[in-house]
């Protein structure tokens, strides 16, 4: 199939092994064979993993804070704010609520900082809780 059909790949061939009929191997087992066979052009090698950590020199330079969606035995599913100290990864302050908002954002920041002071930074992954630059309005943590 692939020497026919030279662009399709273990998925493309498996679906169309199931279209006629057959009942095909995993899409990683006919990779696998299509590389066995010099079918598939190997690809530049993945870098090699990071082996430092980069963290700040003291306590209190950096906090990192982020949302979490949690999963409830019930069905339903709540957020997670949780504030982390950069160089001692020490858990500050974790809130938890119905949605991810800004004003969970700021009290569980009120909460590490009335229990350790202030950060000098404050980092986050820019979500819709902690700035609303990106969605042009304004939120209350940011």
């Amino acid at each position: 199939m692939r020497r026919d059909h030279p662009r399709w790949g273990a998925r493309r061939i498996r679906t169309e092994l199931t279209r006629a009929g057959e009942d095909p191997p995993a899409v990683s087992t006919i990779h696998q064979v299509l590389r066995r066979n010099g079918l598939v052009a190997t690809g530049p090698s993945r870098r090699p993993k990071a082996d430092k950590r980069f963290e700040r020199d003291v306590s209190n330079d950096l906090w990192q804070i982020d949302a979490t969606q949690i999963p409830c035995d019930d069905g339903t599913k709540s957020w997670g704010i949780n504030l982390l100290d950069d160089h001692s990864r020490y858990l500050l302050a974790s809130m938890a609520g119905p949605a991810a908002t800004g004003e969970l954002a700021w009290d569980t920041f009120e909460l590490a900082a009335s229990r350790y002071g202030l950060p000098r930074q404050v980092l986050s992954d820019n979500g819709l809780c902690f700035t609303g630059r990106l969605h042009h309005t304004e939120v209350m943590f940011g």
